[in-house]
């Protein structure tokens, strides 16, 4: 996607590959992307790497991992600057840019290169009961809401919201007097991507009552037919 100030200007395009295999080493088709637009113009391209948690900066036909966050503030300014600088980025600088080109690289670098490693974090999911005979009603569920552990990258657990995991336990065998539940990893519902290490607790009971029956609508009423005039009398 190309963009242009605040809008769209292009989708779908395809950037040109480029052909140098040795200047990309392990790098795939998006660090060829970058390499390639840095050979056709003056671009600073920088590539994150989703399977390395690497940062990338392609310039000037060449490109190169950085390995520090301080690393992607000095590659900016210099494209900014249209020069090298010799002296640190922080040099005449005021101290507000300073805090907001330390903040930003920060966020991204937490964000895109630790984010790729796995990691774990514990949730509530709330209880949902589905399928559950017409002819019982729900009274209680207990527990309400379990505890759930979900592994993943890192990146991928920081932007799950709690209200995206829940446990939804088909209650079709209450028809046959079933109360207790087990909660398995396929009746817990999160984002794509995470599985589900544990569970607790791991069981669910729920308390039924026979649905209350709906009283009966009374039809209409009973036409009456009219009878004839002198219908009944005797004649003279």
């Amino acid at each position: 996607m190309l963009l242009r100030g605040s809008s769209v200007e292009r989708f779908a395009v395809h950037l040109p590959l480029s052909a140098n295999h040795a200047a990309l080493g392990p790098g795939g088709t998006r660090h060829a992307a970058a390499l390639g637009l840095s050979e056709r113009c003056d671009a600073t391209c920088i590539v994150v790497s989703e399977e390395r948690g690497t940062v990338s900066v392609a310039r000037d036909g060449e490109i190169h991992a950085l390995r520090r966050p301080e690393d992607l503030v000095l590659e900016l300014r210099e494209s900014f600057d249209g020069a090298r600088q010799s002296q640190p980025w922080w040099r005449g600088r005021t101290g507000l840019d300073a805090a907001v080109a330390v903040l930003g690289t920060l966020v991204v670098w937490m964000v895109f290169v630790p984010g790729s490693d796995l990691s774990e974090v514990t949730l509530p999911a709330r209880v949902q009961i589905t399928n559950l005979p017409d002819d019982l009603e729900l009274e209680a569920v207990e527990p309400e809401a379990v505890e759930v552990t979900l592994r993943g990258l890192r990146r991928r657990l920081l932007l799950t919201e709690p209200n995206e995991v829940a446990v939804q336990i088909d209650a079709y065998l209450a028809r046959l007097g079933r109360r207790t539940f087990s909660i398995s990893p396929d009746t817990v519902h999160r984002p794509d991507g995470l599985s589900v290490v544990e569970v607790s607790p791991d069981k669910v009971k729920i308390s039924l009552a026979p649905a209350p029956v709906p009283a009966p609508v009374p039809g209409p009423a009973p036409e009456v037919a009219p009878q004839a005039e002198g219908a009944g009398s005797e004649g003279s």
